[in-house]
Order: C-alpha cells, then structure tokens, then sequence
C-alpha cells in the first residue's frame, strides 16, 4: 500500500517537476525528475530484488519458502532505501521560494534590456567602458 501511495506521488512529481521537502524547500528540475523516477521505480526494483533473492536461494540450495517468509522485510528495505534516497537528493538540491523566484527573473530577463554600464563614448552606446 506504501509503494503505490509512492508510485502515484512519484508520477505527480514527474508531472510537475517539483517536490516540497519542507515549506521552505522546494527542489524543481533534473532532481525532481530522479526523485519521481525513483517513486516510479519502486514496483519494478522490488520484484528485481526479489527475483534475485529467489534465484541465489534457489543456486545455493535453500528452500525458497523462506522468501516468502521474510519477503516483508526485503520490501520495506527497498522502500526505506528509496525514500532515504529521495529525500538526501531532495535536502542536496532543495531551495528556498525566494531563490528560486529570484532564478526565474535572471533567466526571464528581456533581450533588448539595457546594459549595467555606461559607456565610455555617449554617442556610441555599444563602446565598451573605459578601464579604470
């Protein structure tokens, strides 16, 4: 019930590309993306683990009832072990709404802005300024 409570927040964290870690912290892009393929992932890595376990009981010659026994607890080590991943991917890269606000307008900035100088020669604006 927990890997699809994760898998469906994975898939809206992909959607949106940002996850919350905190009210403060927000991580957006590429880390985002990890942390929602994780949460995807985690059906697929869970039978991964598990058809390994069986296989390596089944090469060494133990009774692969014993899986089935302890199957519970080599799942919530797969959970845990995504959930530990996500959140040290998501404290790594998170930042605060005001940068990331203050990132948005720097990358928004229009084309034909004026420069930060002032030219050396006011009848050519485009002639670099005078060294000091």
């Amino acid at each position: 019930m927990i890997a699809l409570a994760l898998t469906i927040w994975g898939i809206v964290i992909l959607v949106k590309r940002k996850v919350s870690l905190t009210k403060q912290k927000i991580c957006t892009g590429g880390p985002a993306i990890a942390i929602g393929a994780l949460f995807v992932g985690i059906f697929p890595i869970s039978l991964a683990v598990g058809i390994v376990i069986g296989i390596v009981l089944v090469a060494t010659g133990a009774d692969p009832a014993f899986l089935m026994d302890y199957a519970i607890f080599f799942d919530l080590g797969v959970l845990a072990l995504i959930v530990i991943t996500a959140f040290v991917i998501a404290s790594i890269y998170g930042r605060s709404e005001e940068e990331l606000n203050r990132q948005k307008l720097a990358q928004n900035r229009p084309a034909g802005s004026k420069p930060n100088f002032q030219p050396s020669n006011s009848s050519n604006p485009f002639e670099p300024p005078a060294a000091n």
